[in-house]
């Protein structure tokens, strides 16, 4: 009687450890309120991502009306840090967009490296949103090149390398011309 007992605690002791040991997952929608998402996929950028100053990124959105309210959705915003990209009024069920963030857009100013966030909003009818986001870090791309720099090489020869006067070493790529012959 005394082993069926222990066992009986034991199992109850283990019970209640795995029935509490679980969490509710974050990624359901919040009754009431729209949801939104990011597309996910080879060319979407989804999750934190680490680009050059040169690079671009693109962005896929998906959001829809809570099933229950019925309210429509009437706003979206896309934001890197605190540049407002997208802020856009409407009335749908649904928002399906693509978004291509160029990281060398100087109107912008994402041409300084560090750490940003992008976040996408959608709001409904009633004031009531949902919001998705991911890291970004931003990396010097590119080759600094100092002013007044004088650069020679030799036509004969590939340009696979060029010095300047400094006596520093830059890989080129350049595009070979066709001359026009008179």
């Amino acid at each position: 009687m005394r082993k069926i007992n222990l066992l009986l605690l034991l199992s109850l002791l283990i019970g209640a450890t795995v029935l509490s040991g679980c969490k509710k997952d974050d990624d359901e929608p919040i009754v009431g309120f729209p949801s939104i998402d990011f597309k996910g996929g080879e060319t979407y950028t989804f999750e934190d991502v680490t680009v050059t100053t040169n690079d671009q990124i693109l962005v896929g959105i998906l959001a829809a009306m809570h099933p229950e309210t019925q309210k429509p959705l009437t706003q979206f915003t896309l934001k890197v840090g605190t540049a407002n990209l997208v802020d856009s009024t409407f009335s749908a069920n649904t928002f399906d967009a693509d978004y291509t963030i160029n990281f060398a857009d100087y109107t912008i100013n994402f041409t300084e490296v560090g750490n940003t966030t992008l976040t996408a909003r959608i709001t409904d009818e009633d004031g009531r949103s949902d919001e998705v986001s991911f890291n970004i870090i931003i990396e010097e791309g590119g080759v600094k090149v100092k002013k007044n720099m004088t650069f020679s090489w030799d036509p004969l020869t590939p340009p696979e390398a060029i010095s300047t006067t400094e006596q520093e070493a830059f890989t080129a790529c350049l595009k070979p011309r066709k001359i026009k012959k008179n």
